[in-house]
Order: C-alpha cells, then sequence, then structure tokens
C-alpha cells in the first residue's frame, strides 16, 4: 500500500469529503512519542493548505485516533511537495502561529504591535530600539519553529530599527505608570470620603487599602503570567486573588520541616485544565484543612 493509499483509506474511515488538494496527501508517518500517550503524524500534501484546513484535518485526525486506540494526543507536522507560497496565506500561518504560541507563552502576543512586511521569502519586522529588535528577534524564532512544524521551513524572519517606530515596550509601561497613579488617586479620593462621612455621622471608620477580600472568578486563560500582568491585574480588579474553575489532573503533598524551628508544614501541588490551558497552583494548608487536600 503507498502512501496516498494509506492517507486516502484513513479519510475513507474518517468518512471525510475532501477537495483535490487533500486528495493529494500522503501518510508519511505514525509515530508514537516517548510519553506513550501522543503521536506525531507527518503528511505531505502538494501545495501548502489553508490555516482553516490544516485545522479542521488535524482536529479530525485526532478525534479519529482516540476513536480507534483510546484517549491520546496528536502532534502534526505538515510537508509539502510545491515550494511556492502565496503572500496572503503566510499571513494566515503567521496570525495562526501567534494564536496558538501566546496560548503557552502571553507574552509573544505583543509582537503584533510591530509592523512587518514579506519581502521574497522573508518576513521583516520593524522595531524602534535595540532592546525591542532583541525581544522581537527571540519571538521570532518561536514562530519559526512552528512554520517549520507546518510546511513553511522556507521562509525566514529578521528585525531591523527603524527611525519611524514607537518603542512599544516603553508606551506599554507608560501605560501601566499613568494606570497606577490614577488607581492611588481614585484610593486617596475614596478614603478622603470615607473620613468625611465618618466625622459627619461622628461614627469611626478605618482605611483598608485598595485591595479587597473577595476573590475575582476568571477561566484558566486569563490567568496572570507575569509579574507586571499580576500587578495590571490587581490595579483593574481590587485584588489579586482569584477563583479558577478547571479539572485537576495532578496533586501532590509534600511535608516541610523548617530547619530551624522543626515546624512541620504542609504543601499542596495541583495542576488544573480546561482540556485548552493548565495552570499549576501551590497551597500551604494546616491540619484543619488536610480533609479537602488529602482526600
Amino acid at each position: 500500500m503507498t502512501k496516498n493509499e494509506r492517507w486516502l483509506r484513513m479519510l475513507s474511515k474518517m468518512q471525510i469529503s475532501f477537495t483535490e488538494e487533500i486528495a493529494s496527501g500522503e501518510l508519511i508517518s505514525r509515530e508514537l512519542l516517548s510519553d506513550n500517550k501522543t503521536w506525531r503524524i507527518t503528511l505531505e500534501f502538494d501545495n501548502l493548505l489553508t490555516v482553516e484546513c490544516m485545522n479542521f484535518l488535524s482536529s479530525r485526525i485526532t478525534q479519529y485516533m482516540c476513536e480507534e486506540i483510546g484517549e491520546c494526543k496528536c502532534k502534526f507536522t505538515f510537508k509539502y511537495r510545491n515550494s511556492s507560497i502565496d503572500a496572503k496565506m503566510v499571513e494566515e500561518y503567521l496570525d495562526e502561529g501567534i494564536r496558538v504560541l501566546s496560548s503557552v507563552k502571553r507574552e509573544i502576543s505583543i509582537i503584533n504591535k510591530y509592523p512587518h512586511e514579506l519581502v521574497a521569502d522573508e518576513i521583516i519586522f520593524y522595531a524602534g530600539t535595540e532592546a525591542e529588535k532583541s525581544l522581537v528577534t527571540s519571538q521570532c524564532g518561536l514562530i519559526f519553529k512552528f512554520f517549520q512544524n507546518y510546511g513553511l521551513e522556507n521562509i525566514s524572519f529578521k528585525c531591523e530599527i527603524s527611525n519611524d517606530e514607537v518603542d512599544f515596550k516603553a508606551a506599554h509601561e507608560k501605560e501601566l505608570q499613568i494606570l497606577e497613579n490614577h488607581n492611588i488617586a481614585v484610593g486617596l479620593e475614596n478614603y478622603k470620603r470615607s473620613q468625611i462621612d465618618a466625622n459627619a455621622n461622628k461614627t469611626e471608620t478605618s482605611y483598608k487599602g485598595y485591595y479587597k477580600n473577595k476573590p475575582v472568578e476568571i477561566t484558566i486563560d486569563e490567568v496572570p503570567l507575569t509579574s507586571i500582568e499580576v500587578q495590571e491585574f490587581g490595579q483593574i480588579n481590587g485584588t489579586t486573588k482569584v477563583v479558577v474553575r478547571g479539572v485537576l489532573v495532578k496533586g501532590e503533598i509534600k511535608n516541610i520541616t523548617s530547619k530551624k524551628t522543626g515546624k512541620e508544614f504542609h504543601l499542596y501541588t495541583g495542576v488544573i485544565t480546561n482540556y485548552k490551558d493548565s495552570v499549576t497552583f501551590k497551597r500551604f494548608y494546616k491540619e484543619e484543612d488536610a480533609q479537602i487536600f488529602e482526600k
């Protein structure tokens, strides 16, 4: 059986109505990775598929594999026999690469702020400073790996300094400073009002500061990752406490003894997921809370 016949047989089992472009495909390999749960599937086609088509095939093949062999994960490598590439489709893959990578490395999304152009087989970004150039170059390296995986290894990345561009990093930090100053001013104004009300009613009151005790409920992909994001989250929401709902997929308890006092502490480390993103959390707990964490 040829590689193309293997591919057509898989399409038939998945009951997919396919175009001529999809029919030109070959199932090059299907390899089980070292974790014994993830499959690396390599496909080759005549011409570059659209992002929509690529995502559709990836989703349907993953579903098919789970139905055939049980719960598993799939990673894909796409290859193409024709090296000619449409500029519009390159832009689509660039947007898709940034979207996918942002789910695990959120700061990469800032690259969208930098102008770019496709010249021949090279995507050139323009930054305002050397520091920004270094930042964009490192992020381009990640996007290039994404491109390699999806058959666009002929596209290279470059970042140049342009005097016409804004220092977006500095501008973002300035925005955060303005927001912080605004929140401080609002906090002081609220404090003054509470003092006036207290004096008017002859009742005592106390200023409890900016942060509230009530946590904010957010989704896993909204969890702030960096210290700057945590600070910004607190300024906007009035608290750094959050409630995140998901499925607990891993839990571990460690008993830690203080070398100085000999006191024992209990540390719970867990991982929760919504099957798209995952977050790790840690929590020290007391003996009276053991029934919650040691179920």
